[in-house]
């Protein structure tokens, strides 16, 4: 069926922004009184929904405190900007008329800001921002517009990402430059596994 819906995962999947990320977990990680990890490992370990990793490391944290924590550094934190090759593949995505959205755990204020910034913002249909858990918050995508799940594909950067996509059976698509690695992601068995973000019109 062909594809005229794509759910985007933003950090670490559109937007280069894993070292502002790296800036604003150190910090965490210093004020929570623990010694930073290495890129390595955290490119290993990291998952959503997210306080799946941060209990990982601090199993007495909560969500509400990880939320204070990370807005309170995610605003002090450097700027972030698309990876290369998003932008022109996002306009050639809406000149075949295929619908885009962004489903992140970002905050919508940053969401917005960063878009708008990168002169991407009118390209999508809808932000949805601050979501706890995909495999829950997806769905309201699929309702709000109509969208049918055989001519939707999500696309981000972690295992989390591909399994809330096959838990809510829409395609799923890993990217090798985010978060995880491509090792990783591999075996999570998303549906399609891109290399470079234009790869995507392979698989539409």
């Amino acid at each position: 069926m062909k594809t005229k819906n794509i759910i985007f995962d933003w950090s670490g999947t559109l937007c280069d922004n894993l070292s502002p990320y790296l800036w604003v977990l150190e910090k965490m990680f210093n004020e929570l009184g623990r010694e930073m990890i290495s890129l390595e490992e955290m490119q290993r370990e990291y998952n959503v929904p997210y306080m799946l990793f941060y209990n990982k490391y601090f199993p007495k944290l909560t969500q509400e405190k990880q939320r204070e924590l990370y807005h309170k550094y995610v605003i002090q934190a450097p700027k972030a900007d698309l990876f290369s090759g998003v932008k022109e593949t996002l306009e050639l995505l809406r000149e075949k008329d295929i619908k885009l959205f962004v489903l992140s755990h970002d905050l919508y204020c940053m969401l917005n800001e960063e878009a708008k910034r990168e002169g991407v913002h009118h390209l999508f249909e809808e932000f949805f921002g601050e979501t706890i858990d995909k495999h829950i918050d997806m769905p309201k995508i699929f309702k709000k517009h109509k969208l049918k799940k055989g001519e939707t594909l999500y696309i981000g950067d972690t295992v989390g990402d591909v399994a809330a996509a096959k838990h809510n059976k829409v395609r799923s698509g890993g990217i090798s430059w985010g978060y995880q690695n491509r090792k990783v992601l591999a075996d999570s068995n998303p549906d399609i596994l891109l290399d470079q973000i234009e790869d995507i019109f392979k698989y539409i």
